[in-house]
């Protein structure tokens, strides 16, 4: 049987406002998903001691505190507004586990319902919260935050204002920071920002009246479901990545990039890989403690035609670092942009090949000092790993690849749309990387 905890929450700002540049991004990404909304957020054990209240005090905390979690949507002529309401009210939902239940396994239920009832845009909160007892005491918890209202990164900003409420009584310590929503649409308005937009807008014209029309083959037989996925695990590629990254002293991330660049050359025949990326923003002025979806596209556009792997790997930096500084501008003024050059070059340039790091604090720099030899690289080649998961019709992207955050090994997943990419050129693809970093790592040494 369900019990509710009821919550009531008030916050200082509320109004309605266009939509900031970092939302029309995510209602780009909605639209093109037919309308499906991701969920951000998942499940977690709590600490010995933690108490109901006290989960009621945060919910609380959060809701008053940051406009985003207070927001939905109005739609004026089909174009979407945000809305900030002042004040309301939320439940938590509480479980009890049976005897013998894992309360880990009921809290992975409830997530896994929650991100299936998808997410209400016009009506409702953009936040569910469960808690999962054991024996009557707290044991694990669910936060499921709209994808919409808020980023990864967004989300971390979150978790690192939670010590700023006072435990006993959920009292405010400190001024919320971060831009709020409509703040940075406010700045977004001004001559400073209009200047770095349109900026932005002329790196991405030059990129789109230059990089190939497609990048992938039509495939003769697409399989049922369509999009595939796999993962590969592979210590040989995370070593070979780790004695690149000490010799071109740059971050692991680019290495892996220029790799997947190569590794989709040889499977595609394009010599130049298009791919696209997130970029946080964070270093904005107010952005980087935002609690608020600011993330935007870029491109990377990695030259693979090289004479050694160093330059590949040269390439993709230089694209990465122009791909952060060209990245906030008004997403509408893109979509416009897309169509006119499309239509001036017969077509619209298809990107649909993605990148995403989801390493964190994983990813490591340029502080490498030690590396293996390429006789340890190789006999590490045996624990290499390729695993299919099952498929789906759930639209996505040409080819995404997902660096995951696992310790001391490099572990990616490819998703594959098989009518442009076979299940077997997912397969080269994937094995290509591993293969691109030995190479790139020791070449004919």
């Amino acid at each position: 049987m369900v019990q509710r905890i009821r919550v009531e929450f008030k916050g200082e700002g509320s109004g309605e406002e266009e939509l900031s540049w970092g939302q029309w991004a995510q209602w780009g990404a909605i639209q093109a998903d037919k309308g499906r909304v991701l969920s951000a957020g998942g499940m977690m054990p709590l600490a010995a001691g933690t108490t109901e209240q006290e989960l009621a005090y945060l919910l609380s905390f959060i809701m008053s505190r940051h406009e985003t979690l207070r927001t939905t949507l109005r739609f004026e002529d089909g174009v979407p507004r945000q809305v900030v309401h002042e004040s309301g009210e939320l439940d938590i939902e509480v479980y009890d586990a049976g005897e013998g239940e894992d309360p880990a396994d009921l809290a992975k239920e409830i997530n896994d319902r929650y991100e299936a009832q998808g997410w209400e845009l016009e009506h409702g909160w953009p936040v569910r919260w469960a808690i999962v007892r054991k024996d009557g005491v707290p044991a694990h918890f669910v936060a499921l935050y709209n994808h919409f209202v808020i980023d990864a990164y967004g989300f971390e900003a979150l978790i690192a204002d939670l010590p700023n409420m006072d435990k006993e009584t959920g009292r405010q310590l400190a001024p919320v920071p971060g831009l709020q929503p409509r703040d940075q649409v406010a700045k977004q308005r001004t001559p400073n920002a209009l200047r770095q937009g349109a900026a932005s807008l002329r790196h991405w014209e030059q990129q789109l009246r230059t990089i190939p029309l497609t990048q992938f083959p039509q495939q003769p037989q697409p399989q049922s479901p369509r999009w595939w996925r796999a993962t590969f695990t592979s210590r040989a590629a995370f070593l070979a990545m780790e004695v690149i990254a000490q010799r071109t002293k740059v971050h692991t991330g680019t290495v892996i990039l220029a790799a997947y660049a190569k590794a989709l050359a040889d499977v595609t025949g394009v010599n130049t890989s298009v791919i696209r990326i997130l970029v946080s923003n964070r270093f904005r002025p107010g952005l980087k403690d935002s609690v608020s979806s600011v993330a935007q596209s870029a491109l990377c556009v990695v030259e693979t035609e090289q004479e050694n792997f160093d330059l590949v790997v040269d390439s993709a930096f230089r694209s990465q670092v122009a791909a952060g500084t060209h990245a906030y501008y008004d997403p509408r003024e893109l979509w416009k942009l897309i169509a006119k050059v499309g239509q001036e070059r017969g077509s619209e340039p298809e990107m649909r090949c993605y990148y995403n790091d989801r390493r964190r604090s994983m990813a490591a720099g340029v502080e490498i000092t030690q590396v293996a030899t390429k006789e340890e690289v190789i006999a590490a080649l045996a624990e290499s790993k390729l695993q299919w998961e099952p498929p789906s019709d759930n639209p996505s992207a040409v080819a995404f690849l997902l660096v995951n955050g696992v310790p001391d090994v490099l572990d990616y997943t490819l998703i594959g749309d098989t009518q442009r990419l076979s299940p077997a050129d997912m397969e080269a693809c994937m094995r290509g990387l591993e293969t691109s970093l030995i190479h790139g790592a020791f070449g004919d040494k």
